[in-house]
């Protein structure tokens, strides 16, 4: 949508980033609004919601070795605070 000038990004769409990392998910004014998934290089699954292009609240990261982190997240999509579930679904490891 282009207005006054400016294209800006409105609804779902798909961004491919230089170091192959891929973000699907919602845009307001070209930002990062609502439900998104961000996919890193190896192909791992982050699933957060964003407001005004930045992290807010829990997400869930899906690890390739079937762990599952499910908690709260930097700006660096590093988890800071949260579980670890691994595999068997038996052990639960918590972070910080």
């Amino acid at each position: 949508m282009n207005v006054l000038g400016k294209n800006e990004i409105n609804g779902f769409g798909t961004i491919y980033y230089n170091n192959n990392f891929i973000f699907e998910g919602y845009f307001k004014n070209s930002k990062k609004e609502g439900k998104g998934i961000m996919i890193n290089d190896k192909g791992e699954k982050l699933e957060i919601n964003f407001k005004n292009d930045k992290i807010e609240g829990n997400g869930i990261l899906n690890l390739n070795d079937g762990r599952i982190i499910n908690g709260i997240f930097d700006i660096n999509y590093i988890p800071i605070k949260g579980k670890i579930i691994f595999k068997n679904w038996r052990n639960i490891m918590k972070v910080n």
